[in-house]
């Protein structure tokens, strides 16, 4: 792991993290992504957030529906906004393949960004200490799929408890508490699953006080459990709501955001707060009005309660899901092989039968039959 310090600063003894979600450096306007947000992501010892795409000037592209590539040029950006820690396991690093990524690292490193989740070499650490103010942080990444590439020294660290355990169990010999970057769940929808659930109590139980999620692309419950806090998904921060080439107007779940505020003290974590964001026309993130705010609060609270009240069952989570997957993965499979042709066909084709895909249709008979209970009793 690498091991960063700062001088301590005269008289306080907690630490400041503020943790954003997805970030894409893609807008509408050739201006400053961060410009309307700025001011607020200074006020901070520690700045964490997902960077959703590769950095480089390759012309490779992945065989993707969406491909997010960004100019390497435009880490000027993120070094502006004072980015302390990004990760970068995610499902969009490798989108300019291995060339992007190896480009990546090597433009985070030299603008001195630290970054998590990811190498390309075999000597290099995935996971990072943060020394501020007399308290020391690890920070490790993690992506629902991951990838190796022994050959090449490519290692994306994927969600596995077993490793997330041991990794943490490591970082605390050398740290005082550990954060846990998790690029894991369904895209678009706002419960976590169960097993989710089950995995981050876990990790905290097992020494994390703090669980990152990102990957939904819409903001999730968070949850105090035990001595720590579990943030299910982020949400986008800087990111193009209407990605998945759905209409703008339909996806105004994707617009809406949160910047989470930790106060860290010598025992832990001693409060959170959250700060709600809107994502305007050309992709830059902004704080909202208070009604708006407001409204995000109150939904993020009652995803909460839910979470925390075990409410969340299988059966319930794959209702909640159903439609949404299977529309936005068939779409996503259709411009594939308009694209690239008919190897994604065969892909889309057992894409359809696979065990998930299944259980994704009970649930949407379900859901269709509960509507429809919903109907008779109220007619």
């Amino acid at each position: 792991m690498k091991w960063i310090s700062m001088e301590t600063a005269k008289g306080k003894d907690t630490i400041t993290i503020l943790a954003v979600g997805d970030i894409s450096l893609i807008s509408n306007k050739s201006s400053h992504p961060f410009k309307k947000i700025i001011p607020i992501l200074k006020k901070k010892d520690i700045l964490f957030g997902n960077l959703e795409t590769a950095l480089s000037d390759s012309s490779y592209r992945s065989e993707k529906a969406v491909a997010l590539v960004s100019s390497a040029s435009n880490v000027k950006y993120l070094k502006d906004a004072d980015f302390d820690v990004l990760n970068i396991a995610n499902n969009h690093i490798l989108d300019a393949h291995d060339q992007g990524l190896r480009e990546t690292i090597k433009t985070l490193n030299e603008n001195k960004l630290n970054h998590i989740g990811v190498k390309c070499n075999r000597s290099h650490e995935t996971s990072i200490i943060l020394q501020r103010n007399g308290i020391s942080i690890g920070f490790a990444g993690y992506d629902n799929y991951g990838y190796v590439n022994n050959e090449r020294g490519i290692q994306i660290n994927k969600i596995n408890q077993a490793a997330i355990i041991e990794d943490i169990r490591k970082l605390r010999r050398s740290c005082d508490f550990v954060v846990i970057s998790l690029h894991w769940g369904i895209e678009n929808i706002f419960l976590p699953s169960p097993d989710q659930t089950k995995l981050a109590r876990t990790l905290i139980d097992n020494g994390a006080t703090i669980i990152l999620g990102h990957h939904s692309h819409t903001v999730q419950g968070i949850e105090r459990y035990n001595n720590g806090l579990i943030v299910y998904s982020l949400g986008n921060f800087q990111f193009p709501p209407g990605f998945n080439h759905e209409p703008l107007k339909n996806r105004t779940r994707n617009s809406k955001s949160i910047i989470v505020k930790l106060i860290i003290g010598k025992k832990g974590l001693q409060s959170y707060s959250l700060i709600p964001i809107h994502i305007d026309n050309d992709f830059f993130p902004e704080k909202c009005n208070d009604e708006e705010g407001c409204r995000l609060l109150d939904f993020i609270s009652k995803i909460g309660a839910m979470i925390e009240n075990n409410q969340v069952n299988n059966s319930m989570w794959f209702e909640h899901i159903a439609h949404e997957y299977l529309t936005s993965n068939g779409r996503a499979f259709l411009l594939r092989i308009k694209k690239y042709g008919v190897k994604h066909l065969w892909w889309f084709l057992k894409w359809l039968i696979s065990p998930f895909v299944l259980k994704c249709y009970t649930g949407l008979i379900r859901s269709k039959l509960r509507l429809k209970q919903r109907v008779m009793i109220n007619t």
